[in-house]
């Protein structure tokens, strides 16, 4: 913390004037750099998720802007008294999760942390891509002939397979999502890095939007495509394998969104989303959970190979029955439950980042006016001192004058 003095007459001058949206740090000889003012009330064009979207109407922010917050007055303040606690006054006031009161500072923060996360926001978008590639992208891709074989078959065998919940052009209905998601999510990896690299584009928080705007609609999409796909996986994993599914190929590319460092209410929701729509919603409205029967172990012993499943079939017997299918069951349902974990921990963790993203930005600012105000004090003492010597010069050539 740079502390400043009253020396030789000069007085900190107090810039108490209202904050621009955006303004950028001096420069090694104090100098300010060009501004570049970006309105923060304008609307993205885009639309990130639905509480980004709420929380920019102008109703919205009329009702949640509950302070205007001066870091020139704060800073002049704690100047005063040096045994103020610096965390505590200079802290504006928070809302849970969805940021500053001050709705201005809130923005000016978003852009910041736009600006200063951008690598973090790109890794965590180009690792999401390559999970979704080398998982659910190549796993369709490589099923393709037997899809084409199954579209071949005659009405009975296609009568025969309506028994194992099969409807209709299963390649369209697995491979249109999975294709529609590869081309957003190529087109959102080709804008997010010209967003952030571009001169001529000033408000760099919409390539978070366009990540946002991505990740909902890939929750949207291959919700669909786990309606009709969740059980296609049995005759790997066995009976009940969808919560497998869901950890290994479905959920899987959300979980960067753990450290990218994006605003904390845009993890929030997008991660609620992914949890009603995986964990609650599809599950409820197929019926998943009735596959965690009896019936589905003995049929997962069956499929064991031959020496195996005899030898659970004598030890799973009388009293030991209900421990075997307590423990498969245990064993399926734990990829259920760890979902539920990680998302938590996803929040968690993201609301921490969040925390010390805010705390940082705070003490930036702090920093520009403190600068800002040494700077001038520097000024004005200099142009005192030139006063004071101009004063002496013109008494002595005075004096020299009445002599």
């Amino acid at each position: 913390t740079i502390h400043f003095h009253r020396q030789g007459g000069a007085q900190i001058l107090n810039t108490r004037a209202h904050r621009a949206p955006a303004r950028w740090p001096l420069t090694s000889h104090g100098e300010e750099q060009v501004e570049k003012v970006i309105d923060p009330s304008r609307s993205s064009p885009f639309i990130m998720v639905f509480l980004d979207l709420l929380l920019r109407a102008p109703f919205c922010r009329r009702w949640l802007h509950k302070e205007d917050y001066a870091f020139d007055d704060k800073v002049e303040e704690n100047m005063q008294d040096e045994f103020l606690s610096f965390r505590q006054e200079l802290s504006p006031q928070l809302y849970f999760m969805i940021g500053f009161k001050d709705r201005a500072l809130e923005d000016e923060y978003i852009e910041d942390l736009a600006r200063t996360n951008k690598k973090r926001a790109m890794l965590g978008y180009a690792i999401s891509f390559f999970i979704f590639f080398a998982g659910l992208f190549l796993d369709t891709m490589q099923q393709e002939p037997l899809n084409n074989a199954i579209n071949s078959f005659s009405e009975e065998q296609l009568e025969a397979l309506q028994e194992y919940d099969y409807d209709g052009n299963m390649a369209t209905k697995l491979n249109v999502p999975i294709v529609a998601v590869m081309a957003f999510m190529l087109a959102g990896g080709i804008a997010v890095p010209i967003m952030y690299m571009s001169k001529r584009l000033e408000r760099k928080r919409n390539a978070m939007t366009i990540i946002g705007f991505v990740f909902l609609l890939y929750i949207a999409v291959i919700g669909y495509y786990f309606q009709w796909n969740w059980n296609t996986s049995n005759y790997v994993y066995g009976p009940g394998s969808w919560p497998l599914m869901l950890s290994l190929y479905i959920m899987v590319p959300l979980l960067p969104l753990a450290f990218m460092h994006l605003p904390g209410y845009f993890v929030m929701e997008l991660m609620f989303w992914s949890s009603f729509v995986f964990l609650l919603l599809l599950p409820l409205l197929e019926n998943m959970f009735s596959v965690f029967i009896t019936a589905n172990w003995q049929l997962a012993i069956q499929h064991m190979a031959p020496g195996e499943s005899e030898t659970w079939q004598l030890i799973c017997t009388g009293e030991l029955l209900q421990s075997c299918v307590l423990d498969w069951k245990f064993k399926v349902v734990y990829p259920y439950a760890l979902i539920w974990i990680l998302s938590f921990a996803v929040v968690i963790t993201t609301s921490m980042s969040c925390r010390e993203n805010r705390r940082a930005f705070i003490n930036k600012k702090v920093m520009e006016v403190q600068k800002e105000k040494l700077i001038i004090a520097h000024k004005t003492r200099e142009e005192n001192l030139v006063k004071e010597h101009k004063k002496k010069e013109d008494t002595i050539i005075e004096m020299f004058q009445t002599f």
